[in-house]
């Protein structure tokens, strides 16, 4: 049986509803500059960062007229806006981690957002003391779905991968803690049941209330 040594938990879409704030501002800022998406596949870049999104963006569906940088530029203060005025913690997530907090050795946190957001939502929600590693996108050169975010988290924290236990909502965010070795659980905030499982969560789950009760949070291991 392997002892869980940290729980390492992503941010948008499992800590906090940001995902359809990013969606928003994202829709806004493409609209603004004349530029047509593909809105009907815009799944595919839950929980990657934004300058991996609008260099695909520019590269694919833009006349060149702006760059990658200048569309980041643009959306930060849209989306910024949209944290103040309709951020919401994921039901259950607040307290969730409080509880893992008093019941495992290290918390940590991945996500694909940048520091300022993160800094941004840590504050709000009284967060920063109860994490001992951060990292987001400043950190990584290769973001989700390349494991580099969890491999960089594992070696902040000094834990091997059968030792950490992710909690994370995209399939992007799934394959990279997976094939950086973790232990996944996969919450149904942002895809369902099905497409969490197929994409290799080790245990899916709707609501955090169910995880107090469930392995391998219940026994802090798994086989």
């Amino acid at each position: 049986m392997e002892q869980i040594q940290a729980v390492i938990f992503d941010m948008d879409g499992v800590i906090v509803n940001s995902e359809p704030l990013h969606l928003e501002a994202e829709k806004t800022i493409l609209q603004n500059h004349g530029i047509e998406a593909p809105w009907e596949q815009w799944d595919m870049f839950t929980g990657v960062a934004d300058a991996k999104i609008f260099q695909y963006i520019v590269e694919h569906f833009s006349d060149g007229r702006y760059s990658a940088e200048q569309l980041m530029a643009a959306k930060y203060p849209i989306f910024l806006k949209l944290l103040a005025e309709k951020l919401e913690p994921i039901p259950g997530a607040i307290d969730f981690i409080h509880w893992c907090r008093t019941r495992f050795p290290k918390l940590a946190l991945t996500t694909s957002s940048l520091k300022r957001v993160q800094e941004l939502i840590f504050q709000r929600f009284a967060l920063n003391p109860f994490f001992d590693v951060i990292v987001t996108e400043e950190w990584i050169q290769h973001c989700k779905p390349h494991p580099e975010p969890y491999l960089k988290t594992m070696s902040a924290l000094q834990l091997p991968a059968r030792n950490c236990l992710v909690v994370e909502d995209s399939l992007n965010g799934i394959q990279s803690a997976k094939d950086a070795g973790c232990y996944v659980a996969g919450i149904t905030t942002t895809f369902p049941v099905e497409q969490l499982r197929e994409a290799g969560a080790d245990v899916v789950f709707d609501h955090f209330e169910t995880l107090y009760h469930q392995p391998p949070f219940n026994n802090n291991s798994w086989a």
